[in-house]
């Protein structure tokens, strides 16, 4: 299990705005996920203290470990196949936990970049 947590925008300034391709496709790739028509960013206020953010919240990944994927841990396998095994075993990714995230308008595509770039294993 990994966890991270992201910034929630502010809702008394967050302003609906169109996500560019390249951020989109950065964020999810190597997954496939729609682009949203619209995500949401916050400039500030006074409610958020000009910060453009209220509080925390979590995203996380859960993987199950068995199956082809233990018998893959076990042998001498690059990681490249061991990737694989994840994508096609539907594994819940921070960076896709994230982009759900987005898509509701809790938090903004940077703020999901900027937790998840340590953990990019895809």
């Amino acid at each position: 299990m990994a966890q991270r947590l992201v910034r929630p925008l502010c809702t008394g300034c967050r302003k609906a705005v169109a996500p560019t391709t390249a951020a989109w496709q950065e964020l999810i790739a190597p997954f496939a996920m729609p682009k949203p028509k619209i995500i949401y960013q916050s400039p500030d206020c006074r409610e958020c203290r000009n910060t453009g953010y209220a509080g925390r919240q979590g995203i996380y990944e859960i993987m199950s470990i068995a199956g082809d994927l233990l018998a893959a841990l076990s042998s001498d396998v690059d990681m490249q196949h061991i990737r694989q095994l994840l994508i096609n075993q539907g594994i819940r990714a921070l960076p896709l936990a994230g982009a759900n995230k987005i898509t509701q308008g809790i938090t903004f595509i940077e703020e999901v970049m900027r937790v998840t770039s340590q953990h990019r294993t895809y």
